[in-house]
């Protein structure tokens, strides 16, 4: 016989209005909200223009095909407050979608566009989780762009296996 794990659901409450407000007097937003918002701003992106709108479901697909184990680390009560949005399509106070169009990796801008949900503190931490990762284009980076770089403290050129090694050329 074959045991299949129990799963336990909770009743937790429906979407809320774009405006509500949380018993602990936090502003609730919801995640068609936010979606909403995500999009019309991807709309005057050059990138993001170019991009399918992202939708409810899909963000409410990557979070439940989430396996944190294979990604970077994540406290359980974070991946709970995930769970969480998924579940009841209202975002907790701090969370907001963004997106990225460039990474800066072995010598090269990478052109992506990054869907990308994250829940703050208001201490500054918090944990972003991309919800759609689409790869672009790549161009070499100049030495300037290098020096910029590494002046800023990125690591972006290329480098032997040891990260503490000397630049490799």
């Amino acid at each position: 016989m074959i045991a299949f794990p129990l799963t336990v659901l909770l009743a937790l409450p429906g979407p809320v209005a774009d405006d509500a407000t949380g018993a602990d007097g936090a502003k609730r937003t919801s995640l068609a909200a936010a979606v909403d918002q995500f999009n019309e701003e991807a709309a005057e992106s050059p990138i993001g223009k170019t991009q399918p709108p992202l939708t409810t479901d899909e963000v409410v697909a990557a979070i439940r095909s989430w396996m944190p184990k294979y990604g970077p680390a994540v406290s359980d009560e974070r991946y709970r407050q995930y769970l969480q949005i998924a579940e009841t399509g209202v975002l907790p106070p701090g969370a907001r979608l963004h997106s990225n169009t460039t990474h800066y990796i072995g010598g090269y801008a990478i052109t992506v566009w990054w869907a990308d949900l994250g829940i703050y503190d208001p201490d500054g931490g918090g944990y972003n989780f991309r919800i759609r990762d689409q790869k672009l284009s790549s161009r070499k980076l100049t030495e300037k762009e290098l020096a910029d770089l590494e002046r800023r403290g990125d690591r972006s050129r290329p480098r032997a296996p040891d990260r503490d090694a000397a630049p490799v050329d």
